[in-house]
């Protein structure tokens, strides 16, 4: 007997509401000198940001707490609908996390919509390692996106 293979794909998504225009948070997930300052989780702290932000450029991160290793995440651009839409891949370079599966890909789909006088975010990541890999990546973005919301009012 010939068994199918498993297709389930684990998929992460989280929706936000930001109190910020739609510009502001594109230029968050575009720009190295924003992505810089809010793309880790709370407990962390950025080291560096580099954004090539072309379908088929790169981007890559890092960021640090007390007593790990450097965390270095990097990826690809697949598709980019400027203010609407960012397909782009992600994969951990190094760290010494239990979930960040080291050269695993997944891809992440990152859209804006105009809601009243804030941007609704849906930001959705496929093809995870494992359930407790996305339920710990659940706690990592939604960290990072409080980060994301503290410097939107700063600015």
């Amino acid at each position: 007997m010939t068994t199918a293979p498993k297709t389930d794909v684990i998929t992460l998504k989280i929706t936000r509401t930001f109190e910020a225009p739609k510009a502001l948070i594109w230029k968050a997930f575009t720009e190295q000198e924003y992505l810089g300052k809010w793309h880790c989780p709370q407990e962390m702290s950025m080291t560096f940001a580099e954004v090539d932000l072309r379908v088929g450029g790169a981007w890559c991160t890092g960021m640090i707490a007390d007593g790990m290793e450097e965390h270095v995440m990097k990826g690809v651009y697949r598709e980019i609908t400027p203010m609407d839409k960012l397909v782009y891949t992600h994969m951990w370079e190094s760290g010494d996390h239990e979930h960040c599966l080291l050269n695993h890909e997944t891809v992440i789909t990152v859209l804006l919509a105009d809601e009243g006088t804030g941007t609704r975010m849906t930001f959705t990541q496929e093809g995870m390692a494992s359930e407790e890999s996305r339920d710990s990546h659940n706690g990592g973005w939604t960290s990072a996106f409080d980060n994301l919301a503290g410097c939107l009012n700063k600015d």
